[in-house]
């Protein structure tokens, strides 16, 4: 795929636009060895090789970020009341004009993915009320097998628009009886809040850590970010990034 070099440095993450002409005519910039100042040069992304002052180029045509949001940081990039998911992701971020392709309440941590391919940020959110969403619940008190019974017949919930979701014990109930999770499609913090009061039990904190079979890794603590590997993209149907 033919790419003008100003944008195949632009989408390798170099800098602003006014930067990446600076070091295109200062001769900063080579292709397949060979310095190149013209601009609009068109450059093979898949085979030709570019780097800028020896530095060889990582060019990706779209970057997927999977984040752990933490609690207290606004979902919404453009909030100007909180600090947001974007301040815990480098400014090329923000250069590519990156936003969260799903949605996380400011009381909420967790899993977020954070795109710059309008492609699939259309095609997640026209499928988000058939994801399967999994919240992990800390909350005040035990939670007991009658509980989850009481979820399995049915949350009457007067403003809960949502499906019946369904309430499990963690697989380290035994070390942690303050936690459960909750399965259901996407839903607010209030929403989980009002669930669980109806069972006498106050939520003190819900992180998202699944959605459908895309896990947040167990290693990644709030505030860290990494870009999606192959196999975390093949669960999302991403196609190449790099064409």
């Amino acid at each position: 795929m033919a790419v003008r070099l100003e944008n195949y440095l632009f989408r390798s993450d170099v800098g602003t636009y006014k930067e990446i002409l600076e070091l295109i005519e200062n001769g900063n910039v080579r292709v397949n060895g060979v310095v190149q100042k013209d601009n609009n040069f068109k450059v093979d992304a898949a085979s030709d090789f570019v780097d800028v002052n020896g530095k060889l180029l990582n060019y990706r045509k779209y970057v997927y970020i999977i984040a752990n949001k933490p609690e207290g940081h606004s979902g919404k990039p453009n909030d100007r009341e909180h600090k947001t998911i974007m301040e815990i992701l480098p400014d090329w971020c923000t250069r590519r004009k990156m936003k969260p392709v799903n949605s996380l309440d400011i009381n909420m941590s967790g899993l977020m993915l954070i795109t710059d391919d309008d492609g699939y940020y259309h095609y997640h959110n026209s499928y988000k009320k058939q994801r399967t969403h999994v919240y992990h619940v800390q909350t005040n008190k035990p939670v007991t097998i009658e509980h989850v019974e009481a979820f399995a017949s049915g949350m009457k919930m007067k403003h809960f628009t949502g499906e019946i979701a369904t309430l499990s014990k963690t697989d380290s109930y035994y070390r942690d009886e303050y936690a459960a999770r909750i399965t259901a499609r996407e839903v607010s913090y209030l929403d989980i809040k009002k669930m669980m009061n109806t069972l006498g039990i106050v939520v003190l904190s819900v992180e998202l850590i699944a959605i459908d079979d895309l896990v947040l890794p167990l290693e990644m603590n709030e505030g860290q970010w990494r870009e999606l590997n192959g196999d975390e993209m093949a669960l999302l149907r991403i196609a190449n990034p790099y064409s």
